[in-house]
């Protein structure tokens, strides 16, 4: 029979999407991040002047 690789197991990352004005230094996604290193902030551009698509 074959062997296979060791496997670890690998810690999911979790995505914070901030909000309208981009959830400052007290709002509970910024105090979230600060207290978890799984914990990464989605950057998506301008907050405040979001494009809008055709349609």
């Amino acid at each position: 029979m074959g062997s296979f690789s060791s496997f670890e197991p690998v810690q999911p990352t979790i995505l914070t999407v901030p909000g309208l004005g981009g959830s400052g230094p007290s709002h509970w996604q910024a105090l979230w991040e600060s207290a978890r290193p799984d914990t990464v902030r989605v950057e998506l551009g301008m907050w405040n002047t979001p494009l809008a698509t055709p349609g």
